[in-house]
């Protein structure tokens, strides 16, 4: 099970409450540190041109409608307005349902699937498109050479860095690449497979009173609900987000940092060196930490991406729907 925003060890409660696991030691000293260590990091919604910082031709994340529905008729509903079958065209709408709506748990498979699938892939695209920005941004102030400190461009890769938890001289070549590896993307197939896994196709009580697909921890008593089958004695609550999307984004830092998935990010280096395209089939290898059943896990994965074709949705962009 993942920490909010930064994992510790293959931790993962059951979407259903019924797997019940026991921390270990390990895990309880690395989420103090985490605990202590993070806090609620501001948003970077980093606009194209902005101003001073000299970055020029970037063009900015598109953004997303809000709509809130009560029942999936209406969902499915608004869905065909807009010309969103699934599966979709090479565009999607954008977008962005804050919650699953009533009656999703009461569709067929192949209908609640599809559901699914329209809900959560707008807003997966939307924030690694957010990544390709920052991801640009960094490549662009990077390619001058050495910065200053009064430099503004010199404050945005700072604010970046911070966030990404990667400290150091941001001249060093090392510091650069450190952060590059970790401002960067998770193609659609495989954050759709995980959100799968994870929530029951959507229909799991951490999805219905906390939005929390991904099934994140958090030792804050604020900010999650307890699990009904919590061994007595133990603290960690589930994470509650205000919406779908931001349960996305926190899964996508929390894969860009997290220790547990060093490897996830070289094989995606490599990828990237290489001049290939992401691959979420090739990715899935860096999860073995994300759950206690380790490579079973990763195959699991792997079989949800081909079962469900989603290597085919790594190239979706945002149309005029």
């Amino acid at each position: 099970m993942p920490v909010s925003g930064e994992p510790a060890q293959p931790q993962r409660l059951a979407i259903t409450d019924h797997r019940v696991l026991v921390l270990t030691s390990t895990v309880i000293l690395l989420v103090v540190g985490l605990t202590l260590g993070h806090q609620a990091l501001p948003d970077l919604r980093l606009e194209a041109s902005q101003g001073s910082d000299g970055i020029r031709g970037l063009t900015a994340p598109t953004s997303l409608r809000s709509i809130e529905l009560d029942t999936v008729i209406e969902l499915e509903r608004t869905f065909q307005e807009t010309d969103f079958d699934w599966p979709p065209g090479n565009t999607i709408p954008a977008l962005a349902v804050k919650r699953f709506p009533k009656g999703i748990d009461e569709l067929d498979v192949n209908a609640r699937k599809a559901l699914f699938f329209r809900t959560l892939v707008p807003l997966i695209v939307a924030e690694n498109s957010q990544l390709r920005y920052k991801r640009q941004q960094l490549l662009d102030i990077f390619a001058r050479g050495n910065l200053h400190a009064d430099d503004p461009a010199y404050a945005l890769a700072t604010e970046i860095a911070t966030r990404y938890r990667v400290e150091g001289d941001l001249n060093d070549a090392d510091v650069r690449a450190a952060l590059l590896r970790r401002v960067d993307e998770i193609p659609a197939s495989l954050a759709l497979a995980q959100a799968a896994n994870e929530s029951g196709w959507g229909t799991s009580r951490f999805v219905r009173e906390a939005n929390n697909i991904f099934g994140v921890w958090t030792w804050e008593e604020d900010a999650g609900l307890v699990p009904e089958q919590r061994p007595e004695g133990e603290t960690y609550l589930i994470r509650v987000f205000p919406d779908l999307q931001s349960s996305v984004r926190n899964y996508l830092l929390t894969l860009n940092i997290g220790a547990a998935y060093r490897q996830l990010r070289s094989i995606r280096a490599d990828m990237r060196r290489n001049g290939n395209e992401l691959n979420g089939l090739r990715l899935a290898e860096g999860l073995a930490s994300y759950s206690e059943r380790g490579e079973d896990y990763v195959e699991e994965v792997r079989s949800m991406i081909r079962t469900n074709q989603l290597h085919e949705l790594d190239e979706l962009t945002f149309g005029n729907h």
